[in-house]
């Protein structure tokens, strides 16, 4: 990871919670993004939840797309983070 690239990850939600499903992204690669606002929808087996974009930039990778299951932890997208 380089400066200035900050890596968007699954969240721990609880202890023993292995299977994250992606449901929709509601941004596009390269679209900006402002911290705070709902960047993608997700599922676990015991709820569905909304991860908050962690910083104001520019929405330059996603790596697990709509019903792809990423493991807690992993790097689902990357935020190039705007210039101070």
């Amino acid at each position: 990871m380089s400066d200035g690239v900050f890596e968007v990850k699954v969240p721990r939600l609880l202890e023993g919670e292995a299977t994250i499903t992606v449901m929709q992204w509601l941004y596009d690669e390269g679209d900006s993004v402002e911290e705070g606002d709902d960047l993608v929808e997700m599922n676990s087996v015991k709820e569905n939840f909304t991860l908050k974009v962690p910083v104001s930039g520019v929405l330059s990778n996603i790596f697990y797309y709509d019903g792809e299951k990423p493991e807690v932890d992993e790097v689902i997208a990357e935020i190039e983070e705007e210039e101070e």
